[in-house]
């Protein structure tokens, strides 16, 4: 506007001072840097967007022009997830209700959400528990281990856990 107005007013024969187009320009810049502001709010929360993060103001937004790295743990602490059994995938010939009756038996003393809901699975797919859970001892996860489960009366040891915690478990009780 600054730049067409001297232009302007020299065609229609007023022409404009040099202070009065100061003065117009230090009016008009905070207007219009309040208006663009919630444009330039919403290019900023498009943007995080395309990187799969929810912005919920302008303060986040701007936060996140700052980060490069964002590390994120899976416990709960930062976000409530949603780690519930929704299936069982038999391997080496094994059937669906095999599995099902090892997870059950792997999770029947494990209180947490991930516990609970392999266990409501295997009952769901007819999984039956078949020891006296009086005799019975449960392990609880921990960090050191990796891995929890159940100890049944018989000296059946039955874990779940992270992979390479479970290979060395079960080479541990290998007889050579």
């Amino acid at each position: 506007m600054i730049a067409t107005l001297p232009t302007v007013s020299v065609y229609v024969k007023s022409p404009v001072s040099v202070a009065v187009l100061i003065a117009l320009l230090v009016a008009l810049i905070p207007t219009t840097i309040g208006g663009l502001l919630s444009a330039i709010g919403i290019a900023g929360m498009d943007r995080v967007a395309q990187f799969n993060v929810i912005a919920t103001s302008g303060r986040a937004v701007e936060a996140c022009g700052d980060i490069n790295t964002l590390v994120l743990d899976k416990t709960g602490t930062i976000t409530l997830g949603n780690r519930m059994a929704e299936e069982f995938i038999p391997v080496n010939g094994h059937s669906p209700i095999d599995v099902a009756q090892v997870a059950l038996v792997s999770s029947v003393f494990d209180d947490t959400p991930e516990g609970r809901s392999i266990v409501k699975l295997a009952e769901k797919l007819g999984a039956r528990i078949d020891f006296d859970s009086q005799e019975a001892e449960g392990l609880e996860f921990s960090a050191k281990t990796r891995m929890s489960g159940t100890d049944l009366a018989d000296g059946v040891e039955v874990r779940k856990g992270a992979v390479d915690a479970i290979k060395g478990f079960v080479r541990s009780r290998m007889v050579s």
